[in-house]
């Protein structure tokens, strides 16, 4: 099969593959993605048959993520679709093979994903980076009451009201590690799309100021919420309350809340307390420039240790070396030593990503390490922290 990325000849065979495997022509997300994104923003590799019809293809689409206090270039991957007459034949991973190989070369440390199904990415080398909190309900059971009166609630037309929602996002991501810097492109497209798929948009003020924000769709007796962010609690029940305000039209809520929310503590019924899910995945394709990117702690250690990651999809990342802690960051070796730690490149990637702990891991197989001091270590070197991102394409 044939590789390459796609040019604006082929774009027509691109937009008939995603209309047989996703949304359709006449949808307003197709005809905006195909007409303003697509090749002017991002880059779509496919892959060919001998009688040069698209077999295989996928986007990578632009981001910037904060991971660590720092920003960092990096791919999102959407849109892998395989045509139903080259399916089996292993063309899928031949093309992340390929976009793999090139990525690495462009200097591209890691990528993201959100997936359709988690089971066609984990023998790839993809793990889960990013839960949620899921809520599926019904509306009338979102108990949930506001105690503040001074603040205030507007529905905003949501073209209008980019400044509100972007101070509060930007505040609101303090607290989280591998959000999405939005900037001005990604908000236009955000909002661009949200508002030709006939979403709303309610702002929470105290005083003049913006504390929170809630993007929501009101679609076949479902009120779906889709971004939620505040800037302290009350504001949350305050948009949880104007949600529940549309009982009498709705039945039925669904809700994507951050991984920490705790919105269920006040409902009366405990089936619709909601459920932890994964939502985004991550992958690493190049080891060491990644492990040479972590800021290290003040109060770390300066220790050596030899450290084995396996990697069976991508032989470039299956390394074995010797880390030293400096002051600088981590300086790599090649080793022929016994290794003090073994893991994958899934369990490197949560590791990275701070999505579980070091004892976490240790303790259900996914790494391997008998020295304490070594796993001490290593949990100074990787934190457990509190992700989030809430991007769909």
């Amino acid at each position: 099969m044939d590789f390459r990325f796609i040019k604006k000849d082929m774009l027509p065979q691109i937009a008939n593959l995603w209309d047989y495997c996703f949304e359709k022509k006449d949808s307003p997300f197709f005809a905006w993605y195909f007409s303003h994104y697509c090749l002017q923003q991002n880059k779509i590799i496919g892959g060919f048959d001998i009688e040069g019809n698209l077999a295989t293809m996928l986007h990578l689409n632009p981001y910037k993520l904060s991971l660590h206090g720092r920003s960092f270039e990096v791919p999102y991957i959407v849109g892998v679709a395989t045509d139903p007459m080259a399916r089996g034949q292993h063309a899928m991973g031949e093309l992340l093979s390929t976009a793999f190989t090139l990525l690495r070369a462009s200097g591209t440390l890691f990528v993201i994903l959100m997936p359709i199904n988690a089971g066609i990415y984990l023998p790839y080398g993809f793990s889960y980076t990013y839960y949620r909190h899921g809520y599926k309900m019904p509306l009338k059971a979102l108990t949930v009451k506001s105690t503040d009166v001074t603040l205030h609630l507007k529905r905003q037309e949501l073209l209008k009201v980019k400044n509100e929602l972007q101070s509060v996002y930007k505040a609101a991501m303090c607290k989280y590690n591998g959000y999405v810097e939005r900037d001005e492109r990604v908000w236009e497209n955000y909002l661009t799309v949200s508002a030709a798929e006939n979403l709303e948009a309610a702002v929470v003020y105290s005083g003049k100021e913006p504390v929170g924000y809630m993007i929501y769709s009101k679609t076949n007796g479902t009120f779906k919420i889709w971004e939620l962010l505040t800037l302290e609690g009350q504001a949350k029940n305050r948009l949880l309350e104007y949600a529940r305000g549309f009982v009498g039209e709705y039945t039925q809520l669904e809700w994507l809340a951050a991984p920490e929310d705790l919105s269920y503590l006040d409902f009366q019924e405990q089936s619709y307390t909601g459920e932890v899910t994964p939502f985004m995945m991550a992958r690493i394709i190049n080891v060491g420039k990644t492990l040479s990117s972590l800021t290290i702690p003040k109060n770390c250690p300066r220790k050596t240790f030899v450290l084995y990651v396996q990697d069976e999809f991508m032989p470039l990342n299956n390394v074995l070396v010797k880390i030293t802690v400096t002051a600088d960051g981590l300086l790599l070796d090649n080793s022929v030593d016994i290794p003090d730690v073994t893991m994958n490149i899934a369990t490197l990637t949560q590791l990275y990503f701070g999505t579980f702990s070091v004892r976490q891991l240790l303790n259900n197989g996914k790494i391997l390490a008998e020295q304490e001091d070594i796993v001490c270590l290593l949990e100074i070197l990787f934190p457990i922290k509190n992700n989030f991102i809430n991007e769909y394409f």
